[in-house]
């Protein structure tokens, strides 16, 4: 990521911490991606930078994945909150993912609040007129790109590939050329 991108997302920081404002509230990589149009990964890091600078004013639910030590044909993704991270790292080969999933002003009862912002704003952006932009429907933050694949409405082309990249993986995609067999 350029360091012009890199600032323009350290810019959002604020807005995140505003967001806190409702102690109810959760912050998860995918709704901040939706809600800021940055890619899923660009508001992972965000997210990270955010708990390295607020940390202690908030909880952080982390997602653990890769193979099992005690399965290792199992692949696992896992959520955990930070006091019980390591312990849940040991559960895992050496060689796990650990990322920042979502932070809260508390580590809710129920796991579904976790997910409710999440589909509220899914739902909002499924439901929206076909006409409007949507990173759902032209999924703009996708790595994969297929210049065989259509999307229409009511008969009318509503997408296809992005005219430009919206983030460095899409660029590195478009970038290089196509070893698809042809038919």
């Amino acid at each position: 990521m350029a360091a012009a991108a890199d600032l323009a997302l350290l810019d959002l920081l604020p807005q995140i911490h505003a967001l806190f404002a409702d102690p109810l509230r959760v912050i998860s990589y995918k709704w901040l991606s939706r809600n800021f149009f940055v890619s899923s990964n660009d508001a992972k890091r965000l997210l990270q930078e955010f708990v390295n600078k607020h940390g202690a004013d908030l909880q952080v639910i982390y997602s653990v994945s890769g193979w099992l030590k005690n399965n290792p044909a199992n692949y696992c993704v896992k959520l955990t909150s930070g006091p019980k991270l390591e312990e849940a790292r040991q559960e895992f080969k050496d060689s796990c993912s650990v990322q920042v999933y979502s932070v809260q002003a508390c580590i809710p009862k129920d796991s579904a609040v976790l997910w409710n912002p999440e589909f509220v704003q899914a739902e909002e952006l499924f439901n929206q007129p076909f006409d409007e932009e949507n990173c759902f429907r032209d999924n703009r933050f996708c790595g994969v790109l297929s210049s065989f694949v259509k999307q229409t409405a009511n008969g009318k082309l509503v997408s296809s590939l992005l005219s430009k990249p919206m983030n460095s993986v899409v660029a590195a995609a478009q970038s290089k050329p196509s070893n698809a067999p042809k038919e």
